[in-house]
């Protein structure tokens, strides 16, 4: 297993984010008129800061420029990651089971580089990973390979050799279009309406991923 990794995605797989971000989606949502939904949640999870803003933009028909829809409601949500962010139950374990294998270990987030580094300070895991990736690092964002694809290169390992942890559509698709092998542990609210069946692994949340079924993929 030297030559191997297991690449983890950030919101919804190592931090518990998405409560946050559904409070702050659902708040600009009714602000403007609209209702935020399963429908318009898996366009936007895993996505970057540019291409959520012009998916909200269309959806709602707004008037706003990107930028402005971006900067509304970050404010909010860099708010809430002070006040209510935790790590995800059964990451602590499993980061500790990867650091005494051979494995490298990656981040490779759809978040920015502020929210990124907010994360290590607060959990202090700036050790835990060899190397990580924002969206801001890469020209397109999840769904497509780039991010998965920059950060193994980085690691040194072929992706054919990486297994990424998910839990959006858009981070499985990424994955696999990188291709690299992907454990699921779906979003709450998408695990009955999304289409997962591409995985290679699906755990209904990570305490009940091991270091066993990232070591059963490589």
């Amino acid at each position: 297993m030297r030559f191997s990794a297991v690449i983890f995605d950030m919101d919804g797989v190592i931090i518990d984010s998405e409560p946050i971000w559904h409070e702050v989606e659902s708040s600009f949502y009714e602000d403007h008129g609209g209702v935020y939904g399963p429908d318009i949640l898996e366009k936007l999870i895993g996505t970057n800061a540019m291409t959520a803003a012009s998916i909200i933009k269309e959806s709602l028909d707004l008037d706003w420029d990107e930028q402005k829809i971006i900067d509304v409601r970050y404010k909010k949500l860099r708010q809430l990651y002070h006040e209510k962010l935790e790590l995800i139950p059964g990451f602590e374990k499993l980061i500790n089971q990867v650091r005494v294998s051979s494995i490298k270990c990656g981040l490779a987030s759809g978040a920015t580089d502020w929210m990124i580094d907010l994360v290590l300070d607060r959990f202090k895991l700036h050790d835990a990973f060899q190397y990580t990736l924002s969206a801001d690092a890469v020209q397109n964002p999840k769904p497509a390979p780039d991010v998965y694809l920059a950060t193994a290169k980085k690691l040194g390992i072929p992706p054919k050799h990486c297994v990424v942890i998910e839990d959006s559509p858009n981070g499985l698709w990424s994955a696999k279009a990188a291709g690299m092998k992907c454990i699921v542990t779906p979003n709450p609210v998408l695990a009955g309406y999304s289409d997962f069946s591409s995985a290679d692994l699906i755990r209904p949340q990570l305490t009940d991923v091991t270091i066993r079924d990232i070591m059963g993929l490589l």
